[in-house]
């Protein structure tokens, strides 16, 4: 019990915080990166779109695949097997005007779970803050265990001299618990 006092418990606040830190920088690059890549992928697809204008309407599913990668190809590929060929008019060689229309409203194909959720791993990203925030309280009754493991009451001499290791450890707990909270406070803040 001893080693495990005077061993462990001191040194858990700091591996947590190592755990906060290392979780917390890890979120920033991979959110990030994924935001870069999904931003890049989704604006490349709209500007294409909105180049095309109106002849898009007219282009066949198959021309316009090259606007639509990564993630979003899936969604694009079955947006695709809806959409139906249909004569509108006839230009002025007597050819006839093809549109294509779709059975189904775009909205229901390219939502936000399928564009942003998915891609973004935001299951996992949308816990991390109560995790960080977990790990934060752990901290804390782990300082404050360690602080009190050198508290002797039993003698008022020892009682003082056991004061300063005492309110250093408690220090050092809440510190590492405000830095859990501000990490995931950044997270929630950023990743929203």
């Amino acid at each position: 019990m001893q080693l495990i006092d005077s061993f462990l418990v001191p040194d858990i606040p700091n591996g947590l915080l190592a755990l906060i830190v290392l979780g917390t920088l890890t979120f920033f690059l991979m959110f990030g990166s994924r935001v870069r890549r999904q931003r890049r992928l989704l604006k490349g697809a709209t500007q294409g779109l909105r180049e095309r204008g109106d002849t898009a309407r007219r282009a066949a599913p198959a021309q316009l695949n090259e606007l639509f990668g990564g993630p979003i190809q899936h969604i694009w590929k079955e947006y695709s097997d809806t959409l139906h060929s249909m004569p509108v008019a006839l230009d002025g060689n007597g050819a006839a005007v093809v549109e294509y229309r779709s059975t189904i409203p775009a909205e229901m194909m390219f939502t936000k779970e399928g564009l942003v959720d998915g891609p973004m791993f935001d299951d996992f990203f949308r816990h991390l803050p109560g995790i960080l925030t977990g790990l934060g309280i752990i901290a804390t009754f782990a300082g404050l265990l360690g602080g009190l493991s050198g508290f002797n009451p039993s003698d008022p001499q020892k009682a003082i001299e056991g004061l300063a290791p005492l309110i250093a450890g408690v220090q050092h707990a809440f510190t590492v618990s405000a830095i859990a909270i501000a990490c995931a406070m950044l997270v929630v803040f950023y990743s929203r």
